[in-house]
């Protein structure tokens, strides 16, 4: 696993998702019909092969808008966080992107816990 630190929603984050499957886009990955592949998965292959062959990403074209739901979690994620550290006693580190091994997935989550093991 790839960690890069930089912070969700910047130029740079964008940029190191570029053609990358990622956990937000899971639904539509994973979408079909009766008679195979859903328009939705059909488009995200070709977003994705359009990203690898121009390398700048689509969710910048418009710009992100994110809708009411994101937009309160987003508001909302640092006292989230907080809250989670005082109940549990874990550290939450930040972390911009998790990228697999073979650069082709990865997810932005709002923070990771290291487990001991």
């Amino acid at each position: 696993m790839k960690l890069h630190m930089m912070p969700q929603r910047s130029d740079e984050w964008f940029q190191v998702r570029v053609g990358k499957l990622t956990a937000s886009q899971a639904g539509k990955m994973l979408a079909t019909t009766k008679s195979g592949w859903s328009a939705q998965r059909h488009d995200l292959r070709m977003r994705l092969v359009c990203e690898l062959l121009v390398g700048t990403s689509c969710e910048t074209m418009p710009p992100f808008m994110a809708n009411g739901a994101v937009q309160r979690g987003i508001e909302q994620e640092d006292a989230a966080i907080g809250a989670y550290e005082a109940l549990t006693g874990a550290v939450v580190g930040r972390v911009g992107f998790l990228e697999s091994d073979d650069g082709m997935c990865g997810c932005s989550p709002d923070g990771v816990v290291e487990v001991d093991e």
